[in-house]
């Protein structure tokens, strides 16, 4: 039973941010041409900003990788599918409480003071589980659309863990 792996990914909605590179490439044209005709000064800036665009535009494409093995909950950030991020790894022996987001037994988690992890991907009506884990004292909450696969996993090894 320890034995088995589930994998599940999501891709992250872009929204607006798409047209971000390409406006940032416009402007960079318009500043080395400026830079070029007018000031030296704008020549350099464009140069920064192409820079900065090259370094952040693949942080723009992003997917998140769930990995359910042996009781550990890993979730990867993965940018333009290159290049691969752990952004937490998470032992089920430390959750407190799994539950479809909006389900009463989180009520008391509500005026939760601390950083709540969204690892979902922003698109509606998709299903968000919340994860509770209570580890050295320090309370963590994960918003995480995990997949119907991985939920169920869960609920199977740790039944009394999990809001239904």
């Amino acid at each position: 039973m320890d034995d088995y792996s589930i994998e599940y990914m999501i891709k992250k909605r872009k929204g607006n941010s798409r047209y971000l590179p390409i406006l940032g490439w416009i402007l960079v044209i318009l500043l080395a041409i400026a830079g070029y005709r007018f000031f030296a000064v704008l020549f350099i800036v464009a140069i920064l900003l192409g820079a900065a665009l090259i370094y952040f535009s693949p942080k723009l494409n992003l997917e998140y990788e769930y990995t359910f093995v042996a009781g550990e909950l890993t979730i990867d950030k993965i940018f333009d599918k290159s290049s691969r991020k752990q952004a937490g790894n998470f032992l089920m022996a430390d959750m407190e409480l799994m539950a479809p987001e909006g389900h009463p037994r989180l009520d008391e988690y509500k005026n939760f003071k601390g950083r709540i992890k969204d690892f979902t991907s922003g698109f509606e009506n998709k299903e968000i589980y919340i994860l509770v884990f209570r580890s050295k004292g320090e309370v963590e909450i994960l918003r995480a659309e995990c997949g119907s696969e991985i939920a169920e996993a869960i609920k199977m090894r740790y039944p009394s863990k999990v809001a239904r």
